[in-house]
């Protein structure tokens, strides 16, 4: 737990300011499957994808390489 909490209006104008190219990787089952649901539509700009997996799916044999993947597919490499 965190001593600082946020409200949701707070998170959103967190979210509002990112200026930077930003990309989000989350797992079809994981915690987030639904990044929309919480606030990820307040970047603007924000590349999603969504990889086959669970919460931990960057820590997966099979999920890693993906991650990478598509990270390095963000970057432009």
């Amino acid at each position: 737990p965190s001593a600082l909490r946020l409200t949701r209006a707070q998170v959103a104008a967190l979210l509002a300011a990112v200026s930077c190219p930003a990309l989000l990787v989350g797992a079809d089952r994981g915690l987030f499957a639904d990044p929309q649901a919480h606030g990820a539509n307040a970047i603007r700009g924000l590349a999603t994808t969504v990889l086959p997996g669970g919460h931990h799916l960057h820590l997966e044999a099979a999920g890693a390489p993906r991650v990478a993947a598509a990270v390095l597919a963000f970057l432009g490499g």
